[in-house]
């Protein structure tokens, strides 16, 4: 009987403590202070400088959040709404070529951790080979790292397969988002 109240009261104890966590949850919630990221004050700021240069508002804006994609590029034009056909195509071609080198960047790395995954399941594959020779029939945890090399392989893979695919179409839009852009 003694123990049973004991439970009992380490139980209510406990539901006062979750209640009071609970309160405490749900005030801080009322209360939510929203940060700006790096990349939100960025965009932000790259916005206020094209806008600083744009006769009207609603030029190149991406829709509805009113974050310019060219802006990075538009920075050395002196007036955006008098852009020569020159300057429009050497836009173009700088906002094309940073694009592929991001996709070839991305593919590079895709690459390298494949080639790096087959590297470290080939040393494993000697390693083990190795200690058969030697007489060490331990195959457990080799089939184990087997299985999930093999796994990460064929995950890489797929990766890079996907992202080949994917970067002539992002590409395409690119440049069909260019020529359609005034």
């Amino acid at each position: 009987a003694a123990l049973e109240r004991e439970c009992f009261a380490d139980i209510k104890k406990f539901r006062g403590w979750l209640q009071g966590i609970i309160e405490f949850r749900q005030e801080n919630e009322k209360n939510v202070v929203i940060d700006r990221t790096v990349f939100e004050a960025s965009f932000e700021n790259a916005d206020n400088i094209t806008s600083s240069n744009k006769s009207a508002s609603n030029d190149i804006s991406l829709e509805g959040k009113g974050i310019d994609y060219l802006s990075p590029y538009l920075r050395n034009i002196k007036d955006i709404s008098k852009i020569t056909k020159e300057e429009a195509l050497e836009i173009r071609q700088v906002c094309l070529d940073a694009l592929k080198a991001r996709l070839v960047e991305r593919a590079n790395i895709i690459q390298s951790r494949l080639n790096e995954e087959n590297s470290k399941l080939a040393k494993k594959q000697e390693t083990f080979q190795r200690q058969q020779r030697d007489g060490d029939l331990s195959t457990e945890e080799y089939e184990k790292y087997c299985t999930a090399a093999m796994f990460r392989i064929q995950i890489l893979e797929e990766r890079l397969g996907k992202h080949e695919e994917t970067a002539l179409k992002k590409f395409a839009d690119l440049d069909a988002k260019l020529a359609g852009d005034p």
